[in-house]
């Protein structure tokens, strides 16, 4: 996801934090991104459980009767299983609760390991539901562990995979530019959900999933909440700062 957003006045917030704590502009940098980066976490929608639960058995069961057909596998309506060959110009019947031929054996023992590498496990399927999230997390911990301790992400999070229970690729990167000029910090996201704006129905509401809204919120609300702070002089107290800015202010 390559995308503008407005980022000058989270760069002026950081570096009013800077002065304000005498921290590094970089490490100030780093720890604030850390802290939109678990904003994006929180505000990009994850998948129900029971719904990706749902769609993994349904996905199981239509895969078993398909394979099934295509084997000639079919059940009687007393419960009785045959496997239905072509012989000789016509089709055999075959009960599989009677003694199989070895050859007919063996077919039925190809389409139990042809079920067994299609099927879906369903708790890595359910694993899924924060895989979405979990590209923002990539972002956090190409960072360093400041940002990603400060993202916070919860572990379904940390420890989501895809829904057929890989490993979710890398698709949130960052780069830290830090020389005598200039502070920088690119981050991108490449999932294709988040780069297209997606529409849909939960629970009867309209929810939309956007990256660039997403990420222009997370920053917005970091520096609104930083405003404030300063308004009403929250900043100057020193539990606020321990509880709000604890990677920037130690006392």
């Amino acid at each position: 996801m390559k995308i503008e957003v407005d980022a000058s006045q989270f760069a002026r917030a950081c570096l009013d934090l800077s002065k304000m704590s005498g921290m590094d502009f970089r490490d100030v940098l780093v720890d604030q991104v850390g802290h939109i980066l678990g904003a994006c976490i929180r505000y990009t929608s994850a998948a129900k459980a029971s719904t990706l639960r749902k769609r993994a058995e349904y996905q199981n069961r239509s895969s078993e009767e398909r394979e099934r057909f295509k084997a000639g596998y079919y059940r009687t309506k007393n419960g009785k299983e045959w496997l239905s060959i072509p012989e000789g110009g016509r089709r055999k019947h075959y009960l599989l609760s009677h003694r199989l031929p070895g050859e007919k054996w063996k077919m039925v023992l190809a389409l139990k390991q042809i079920l067994e590498e299609k099927k879906i496990d369903v708790s890595a399927a359910v694993r899924s539901r924060g895989a979405l999230k979990h590209t923002w997390y990539q972002i956090a911990k190409a960072l360093g562990p400041g940002a990603e301790s400060v993202a916070n992400a919860p572990a379904y999070v940390r420890n989501a995979n895809s829904f057929h229970g890989q490993e979710i690729p890398q698709v949130g990167t960052a780069q830290q530019i830090f020389d005598a000029a200039m502070a920088l910090i690119e981050i991108a996201n490449a999932s294709r959900i988040l780069s297209s704006p997606q529409r849909f129905k939960k629970r009867g509401k309209k929810v939309e999933i956007d990256g660039q809204k997403i990420l222009q919120r997370s920053i917005d609300s970091r520096v609104r909440f930083f405003n404030r702070a300063v308004e009403q002089q929250w900043i100057h107290n020193r539990d606020f700062r321990l509880k709000h800015f604890p990677g920037i202010f130690t006392k």
